[in-house]
Parts: C-alpha cells; structure tokens; sequence
C-alpha cells in the first residue's frame, strides 16, 4: 500500500504527532536561510516516499506557520516554512522586498530537488508573504504549481507603499517595527530598547519632515534605514519599484501558467491590488485564476468584524478548509469543483441598521461571479452635500458648500492595514 493510500486509510489523530526537522537551506550566494519541513505522520513514524509541498516564506518567524504546517501534514502534504533574508534564524542581511524573488526562485528549486517532494509544490501567505509568492513566481521557478495569495501587491508604486505615487506613510512605520523584531535587536538588549522606544515615538520622527542618513534610530541598521529612505525618495515608477518584490505588475507576461487564489477584503490596504492580479494576471492564462472577497481588514481575513461593524456570521470563511481544499485539487488532483477558468466569490454588504450601538450590525449575502465587474452592474456616480451626506443628485447652487481641514499631523485614522 501506498504512503499516501496508507495516510488517507487512517484517521486525523493516527496522524500525529508531526515529523519535523530544520534545515539552513543555502542561497547561491551562501547565505542560509533557516527553514523549519513538517512531514506526513502514521502513529508518530514519518511516512516514507514523495509528498506535495506547501512552501510558506515570511519576514515574521516561520514559527508562527505552526498550525497551519500542522494542519496541511495530517493532510498528506510535506509543509516547508522560512524565514526570509536576515530576518530571525536566517544569515544574510535584510533588505525587505528586494532579494525576495532570487531567494524564494532557489528555495522552490531546492525543494524540487529534495527526495520527499513529488515535484509539486504550492505557495500561501498574507501580506508581505503574499509578495513573497508573486515575487518568485516572476522567475517562473520549476515545480511551482499553484499559489494561494492572500492580500498582496499588484504594484507597491501604485497602491499600498505609494498611492499613484503618493507615500504611504505607514510604511515608514513599518521600517521601524521591522528594525524592532529584527534578530540584531534581539541579540543586543540595548538596541532592542531604543527600538521599542523609537517605534512608540515613530511619528515625532516624520513629524520632524523626510527621513535623512542619520536622523533617527534606524541608521543603527543601515539595511532597515535605507529602506526608509528609498521609499520616500524613489517618487517615480523606476527601477526600483520595478523589483519582483514590489508586485508582479511588470512581469505578468512571464508569469507560470498555474491555478491561482487571489483572496482580499472590501477594507484591506491592497483592495485594489487584489483585483488588479485577478483581471491582469487572469486575462493572460488559461489555468484557473480564482478570488474570494469578503467584508474584511488586513489581518482578519475569514472574520464576520471590521472595526465596529458586524457583518454576521455568514461572512465568515474558514480559510484554512478552503486552503486545504485548493491545494488537494491541485496538488493532489482530488476534485473539488475548483476546475473553472474564472470564479469570484464576494460579499455584498448590506445597510447598517440597529441605531448607533457597536457593533453596528450589517449583514449581507455572498455571491459568485466569472467575471468582473459582475453582469448587471452599474456605475453610479455620487456627490458631497451639506451635513456629510451623499446622493447621487447632483447639488443645487444654493447648496453652498462644506469644507474640512487636511492635516497630515493628524491623519485620519484606518483599521485596514
């Protein structure tokens, strides 16, 4: 009987524990990166023969994949997580978003190469882990077979660093909380205090105007610095915001022919960006480009909660099941009735209601789609009027007008991201 008929014969709990080993996988360059493998388990033996791989890279401790690398090993799959660069247990210096498509393109072959993959391998993760996938998958690496990328870039120029070019400053911020996990810190108590200390202050620094060399705590890493400072001071779409790691955006026409699950939320930072990879990447593919919406913030993907407003159970989404689902089709070739060319799934928000109590109660209903915008949509166009309100009448004359101040010293607050 085969490894994987014997693991699907048994129940969950025959399969653990976790076989489970850590490996410094070497870049080209040397450097090794510090990368956690969870194997199939039958009554705690590790299973012999060739699995499906899971890959998951991050910047934030591969050991928070815990669970998840837990999960996908009952589930027949060998689970490969690392960290990036720099970062935790890895050699190397960071440089965020700029190494990370050589780096992820040898990590992927390396894994081809290993005796318990099967030669197919499939890549997750949110967020800077989701540029991580895009950003490999630029380079077309051989064994990637699927992706599931969950609120990421199409182009960090455009949206989400930048806004059609203008800073987000918040990821100033970033550059700062990156420094205060940074393993450096962790190694010397007393950088790691003054980091602590200088992202609690974060904004009295860009209150004092752009990042200079020298001018606040982060030139005590130089990498994390210059970071800052290139995002503030590349203003033009260039070579540098052209890099794999900044979004795919430049590379869609080299881009791997494989099934691919963009998920994002209607209050993420990376909306947008989110059905940018769906349209651009999807019209040039035959392989199924999928997504899921939903009514959620950056880090709550799944959830029924946005702030105060409450959307209701039903929008939420297990996505751990939905994950599992994905890879087995296309991993595993278990059907699972994802083989269409394009499928949306997304939330339709409804109005609030139940007065002025938090949480503001919503709901709202799922709908799915093959096209985007979906069939029977129109565009309305809606205008400011006196005391906050929006209609799309156009206003009166005698309307007047409404005015409020704009201060980038007192931004307006955001639970998006």
């Amino acid at each position: 009987m085969s490894s994987a008929k014997k693991l699907a014969d048994c129940s969950l709990d025959r399969r653990a524990p976790l076989c489970w080993m850590k490996q410094m996988v070497p870049m080209p360059d040397s450097v090794r990166l510090a990368t956690d493998i969870y194997f199939p388990a039958l009554d705690g033996e590790r299973l012999p023969g060739a699995f499906p791989v899971i890959l998951s890279r991050t910047p934030y401790n591969r050991k928070g994949f815990l669970e998840n690398a837990l999960f996908f090993a009952r589930h027949g799959f060998v689970v490969v997580s690392q960290d990036v660069r720099g970062r935790f247990e890895s050699e190397g210096i960071c440089q965020p978003y700029q190494n990370e498509a050589a780096d992820g393109f040898a990590c992927i072959s390396w894994i081809k190469q290993q005796k318990w993959c099967n030669g197919r391998i499939g890549t997750m993760g949110s967020s800077y882990c989701a540029a991580l996938q895009t950003a490999a998958a630029c380079l077309n690496p051989p064994g990637l077979s699927t992706m599931i990328v969950t609120v990421g870039p199409h182009s960090s120029y455009h949206s989400s660093m930048r806004h059609n070019g203008t800073l987000e400053q918040r990821f100033l911020v970033f550059a700062f909380s990156m420094a205060a996990s940074s393993k450096e810190a962790a190694a010397d108590p007393k950088l790691a205090a003054i980091f602590n200390q200088a992202k609690e202050h974060v904004w009295d620094y860009l209150r004092s105007g752009p990042i200079r060399k020298g001018s606040t705590p982060l030139s005590l890493l130089p990498h994390y610095e210059q970071f800052a400072i290139d995002i503030s001071t590349h203003s033009r779409y260039d070579e540098f915001w052209q890099q794999p790691g900044f979004g795919l955006r430049p590379y869609l026409d080299q881009l791997p022919n494989i099934p691919t699950l963009y998920v994002g939320g209607w209050y993420d930072t990376y909306t947008r960006a989110t059905f940018e990879n769906l349209l651009e990447h999807g019209c040039r593919q035959t392989a199924p480009v999928h997504a899921i919406v939903g009514p959620w913030i950056h880090g709550g993907v799944g959830g029924q909660y946005a702030g105060d407003a409450d959307f209701g159970p039903e929008a939420g989404k297990n996505m751990q099941e939905i994950s599992r689902q994905w890879f087995c089709q296309w991993l595993k070739d278990e059907d699972h009735g994802l083989n269409v060319r394009r499928k949306i799934d997304y939330f339709l928000m409804g109005r609030a209601r139940g007065g002025s109590a938090t949480p503001i109660y919503r709901g709202g209903t799922w709908h799915s789609c093959s096209s985007w915008p979906p069939p029977g949509c129109r565009q309305t166009t809606f205008f400011l009027h006196p005391e906050g309100r929006l209609s799309s009448t156009r206003p009166d004359d005698s309307d007047g007008k409404s005015s409020f101040l704009f201060d980038p010293a007192n931004p307006v607050p955001t639970i998006g991201g």
